[in-house]
This record gives C-alpha cells, structure tokens and sequence, in this order.
C-alpha cells in the first residue's frame, strides 16, 4: 500500500474545497516550528490536514477488506512519513481554534 493516495484527485479537491469553506478564516494557522530558510514562517491548513488524514485512513479501510495486514502496515508506515504530522498540526490548531471560543462552525 502507498503511504499517501489520493486514487481521486477530483474527490480529494472536492472534500478539501468543502472543509476550507467551512473552515473560513479557521482554517489557516502558522506552524510554530517551521521556518523557510528566507527566515520566513510556514503555514498550514486545516482543511488539508483533515482532507489527508481522510484519503489516508478511508484507502486502508479499502485495503483491508481484502488485505488487513497491508492496510495496517500503509497505517502505520503512512502515519510516521506523512499524515502523524497532519494529526499533530491539525491537533494544536484545533486546540487553539477551541481556548479562543472560534471552534463553533
């Protein structure tokens, strides 16, 4: 199993324009850690977080009706090299979103 699928881009696209709707101004946040070499902060989004932990998770419940152990191991592998970030960065922005009462949708 590939660690990170997106098999419909148009879905995927579809379900990311959905939540940053959504999400409105919520949706965008600074990464804290980060910083480009130019000395510049990143960003990152919500809705992309969620969107990849999405595709991610539904794909290995695709695979695991047929193959368990595949679905486990691209869970598993997929959350160390890709979407563990997405959850941690989606986490500490939804817990910011929250202790400033911004969490209403």
């Amino acid at each position: 199993m590939d660690t990170i699928v997106f098999a419909d881009l148009d879905a995927r696209f579809e379900l990311y324009s959905f939540l940053r709707q959504l999400l409105g101004e919520r949706d965008g946040y600074w990464m804290e850690f980060d910083v480009a070499e130019d000395g510049q902060s990143m960003s990152g989004s919500l809705a992309d977080d969620l969107t990849d932990i999405y595709c991610e998770l539904k794909h290995g419940l695709k695979v695991m009706e047929g193959e368990p152990d595949q679905a486990i191991e691209g869970w598993r592998k997929g959350y160390h090299l890709h979407w563990g970030q997405h959850l941690v960065d989606a986490e500490r922005h939804l817990y910011e979103l929250k202790a400033r009462n911004q969490l209403d949708l």
